[in-house]
């Protein structure tokens, strides 16, 4: 018996061995792959959605502001050459969201959601004017853009949010 087993010595050639582990770390570096791009989209996905709920949070806490107040500022801020310095900056000061005239936070903070830091700009809208049916004294075009920190390879750290608040008359 022990000379059958001798003689039938088939089995796998250190080549054949190595070729079969090549294959098999190309399947699982093409599999390992897909996860981690998924893993990064996922991220990204998640930044855009919590910055596109800020802007309309945003949005929402503009219409609440003195639309007069607001008017005037933005009617100045469209005469000055460079408006993208005389934007509102939506900050939390106290707990609460702040209206500051400029880019320097003082002693207030971004918004922070899940450790990612966003900031939030508005502007009067760049394109839209008022519409022939849309009286510029009750509505106004703006648009609310959202900036957050990411990691080096995340392309798209910016979105924005366009809307229309109208006077508190209307309300």
């Amino acid at each position: 018996m022990s000379k059958i087993v001798l003689k039938n010595q088939k089995g796998f050639t250190l080549i054949e061995l190595l070729l079969s582990v090549t294959i098999l770390s190309m399947i699982l570096l093409s599999v390992m792959n897909f996860f981690y791009h998924s893993g990064k989209y996922k991220v990204m996905n998640e930044n855009k959605t919590v910055a596109i709920n800020v802007a309309r949070n945003a949005l929402m806490f503009m219409e609440k502001q003195d639309f007069i107040k607001v008017r005037g500022y933005f009617l100045q801020s469209n005469i000055s050459a460079d408006r993208h310095n005389e934007s509102y900056r939506l900050a939390i000061c106290d707990k609460k969201y702040s209206l500051l005239e400029s880019d320097s936070l003082g002693k207030c903070e971004n918004i922070r959601i899940n450790n990612v830091s966003y900031k939030v700009s508005i502007y009067p809208h760049p394109d839209k004017h008022f519409n022939q049916d849309q009286d510029p004294n009750y509505y106004m075009p703006i648009q609310v853009k959202v900036e957050w920190e990411g990691n080096e390879n995340e392309n798209e750290k910016a979105t924005t949010l366009d809307g229309t608040i109208k006077s508190e008359d209307l309300r």
